[in-house]
């Protein structure tokens, strides 16, 4: 399985206990330091109290949705990465996410390993400042500045349309199991 390059501090926000425990075993497996939320809320309170590498965050939540905590998280610690992980697949949806200052989107089901994956490269992912989030990882020079149309195209080429209705709903089949989705 792939192995995180050094090991990155990630929050897990999902409201259903079922992902965030299937995450949080799973990427614990694979190296990476891992806590969770339930709320938009706790999330807030716990990156105010400890340091984080990456943020993933469901936009379907109770309370504090996924996005207006992705916005608070921006405005109070720019450094920070943030991963939309949510099963909202709608153009408009990725675009309020990057928007509000998320990373990178992935919808779900989503393969394990892509995860992880792309969790390494938003914690490498340079900021405005020119200075990369985490200084351990070199992923070579990064542009000053990417366009707006570019990025869309490099998110929708990464994510695609999604695979069915049932996986949609959240159905897994076993197959998707034994290709590491979840």
């Amino acid at each position: 399985m792939l192995q995180a390059h050094r090991q990155a501090k990630v929050l897990i926000v999902d409201d259903e206990s079922a992902i965030r425990r299937a995450l949080r075993n799973t990427l614990h497996g694979m190296g990476f330091d891992v806590e969770d939320a339930s709320s938009g809320e706790a999330a807030l309170d716990l990156v105010r109290e400890a340091e984080y590498d990456v943020v993933l965050m469901d936009i379907n939540m109770p309370g504090i949705g996924g996005i207006r905590a992705c916005r608070e998280i921006r405005r109070s610690l720019p450094r920070l990465g943030i991963l939309m992980l949510t099963v909202r697949d709608r153009e408009e949806d990725k675009i309020t996410a990057l928007d509000a200052g998320a990373d990178d989107y992935i919808t779900k089901p989503f393969n394990i390993r892509e995860l992880a994956a792309r969790i390494t490269r938003v914690k490498a992912i340079p900021v405005a400042d020119g200075r990369q989030r985490d200084p351990h990882l070199d992923c070579g020079a990064a542009p000053q500045h990417i366009s707006y149309g570019h990025l869309r195209a490099l998110i929708f080429a990464n994510n695609g349309p999604s695979r069915n209705k049932e996986k949609e709903r959240g159905r897994k089949n076993s197959s998707d199991r034994k290709q590491g989705y979840i």
